[in-house]
């Protein structure tokens, strides 16, 4: 599998990244997307391994993706989607849930340097 990465990083203008990508679309069921949302999604999930944008780097997220998709008995595509939007969720702060309207306005999602109606409003709160 790092055979593969390496050959296609060789060409001009491609990474890990790009190659991820092309071996994907060459066979989706085998070859996930080399992405850093899945990769925040992982974290989340308690999975702390790394994976450098290198050729083993990839090698190594692969091996964890197929890993977790023969556990859950799901496709590899399945998978690296729902990661993907994981990912892609902002992160709420602990007891946003508890009182959605306030941690919605607490989330690493919101930039209140650039929205003052969000200062104002946290304030009142």
């Amino acid at each position: 599998e790092a055979r593969r990465v390496r050959l296609l990083c060789g060409l001009a203008g491609v990474g890990v990244a790009v190659a991820s990508v092309l071996l994907h679309f060459a066979d989706p069921r085998r070859y996930p997307v080399y992405d850093i949302r899945v990769q925040a999604a992982l974290r989340r999930l308690g999975i702390r391994a790394r994976f450098p944008p290198t050729p083993e780097g990839w090698t190594r997220y692969l091996r964890c993706l197929r890993t977790l998709a023969g556990r859950y008995r799901i496709s590899l595509r399945t998978l690296d989607k729902s990661l993907w939007l994981l990912g892609a969720a902002p992160r709420l702060r602990p007891g946003a849930l508890a009182h959605p309207a306030r941690g919605a306005l607490r989330s690493k999602s919101v930039r209140s340097r650039r929205m003052p109606e969000v200062r104002r409003l946290r304030r009142r709160a």
